[in-house]
């Protein structure tokens, strides 16, 4: 990101961060907000993340996970999926919705520390971690109204 008013040149920032982002970003920028609702709606819109300004003035750590939401373009066996990730620190969880049967199946996790290219993936060997990293997307999913992460993060808890 390049802004030289706000940020410093040459950092690099390893936290994560989401494409969320984007718009408070650029709102951000512009000076503006979001008060007023859109016409013919009676609640201003809700944004699912703070400004990269905000969020690159703190240290560089982790303070959350980031969520991914993907719609592929092509298929697995045969089957078109909908897809959500949450991103730690150290982890990564994978998990899909295929359109056939089963339509809920093991993900990939992955140990982003010792593992940075995911090549081995570790979802039949940590059962409790894939809750814990399922329990943090139903929080986030519940928060931003995502049905098909809710269910997949239930699946991933065992629910």
């Amino acid at each position: 990101m390049r802004y030289p008013p706000r940020l410093p040149r040459g950092r690099v920032w390893d936290a994560g961060v989401t494409l969320a982002a984007l718009a408070p970003t650029i709102l951000d920028a512009c000076g503006t907000t979001l008060t007023q609702g859109l016409p013919g709606h009676d609640q201003t819109p809700k944004l699912q993340a703070e400004s990269l300004f905000q969020t690159l003035s703190g240290t560089d750590t982790w303070k959350q996970p980031v969520v991914i939401q993907n719609i592929p373009q092509g298929s697995i066996d045969g089957s078109f999926f909908d897809e959500r990730a949450i991103r730690t620190a150290r982890h990564k969880l994978i998990l899909r919705k295929f359109d056939k049967p089963p339509a809920l199946r093991p993900g990939e996790l992955y140990d982003l520390e010792t593992d940075r290219d995911e090549r081995v993936n570790l979802y039949a060997n940590h059962p409790q971690l894939i809750a814990d990293l399922g329990k943090q997307l139903e929080d986030w999913a519940r928060r931003t109204g995502d049905s098909t992460a809710v269910e997949l993060a239930r699946f991933a808890q065992g629910q």
